[in-house]
């Protein structure tokens, strides 16, 4: 006779909390899109430039192997990626002191800087939709966010950028 496995409480009550916040990301991406889509028009950007520039700018400099497993790309599809961001003046490449042969990438200040723009386009959106909560439910909200964040690595794309390249 089998035994049916027994559910976990708390993988439980983390999967409503995903669910929960499924649904706030649908009403932040709504808005949200519209704003992150004309910055990506307006500079040529398409979302997967974006993510490497993400990527770059939490992981300080990437060799072009790294970011080329980091977002599952060719080396040469990666190596024409940053070919056209050096070109824009969103990305440098500096030769490795300990391996000449291999060459670093860093962003450049215009690139921190539409990253910046993006960042603040997110917590913008954010803020129209929570501020629409009674007072008392959004300061509810924002300790609970406040422990969690407490509990959670400092920057979610280092540690993505980090674990595709070990």
């Amino acid at each position: 006779m089998s035994s049916l496995p027994v559910p976990d409480p708390k993988y439980e009550l983390a999967h409503e909390a995903g669910e929960t916040l499924e649904h706030l990301l649908g009403f932040v991406f709504c808005g949200l899109q519209q704003d992150v889509m004309e910055e990506l028009d307006t500079l040529d950007l398409s979302l997967r430039q974006l993510g490497l520039l993400f990527m770059l700018r939490d992981a300080r400099r990437l060799h072009v192997g790294a970011l080329a497993e980091a977002g599952r790309l060719s080396l040469p599809a990666t190596s024409h990626m940053i070919d056209r961001l050096v070109r824009r003046g969103l990305l440098e490449r500096r030769e490795n002191p300990e391996d000449r042969r291999q060459k670093h990438v860093l962003l450049t200040p215009a690139a921190s800087e539409v990253l910046a723009r993006i960042e603040g386009s997110t917590v913008e959106a954010f803020t129209r939709l929570l501020s629409g909560l009674p007072e008392d439910v959004l300061a509810r909200f924002e300790a609970a966010c406040r422990d969690v964040r407490e509990h959670l690595p400092p920057s979610p794309r280092a540690q993505c950028a980090h674990r595709r390249e070990a």
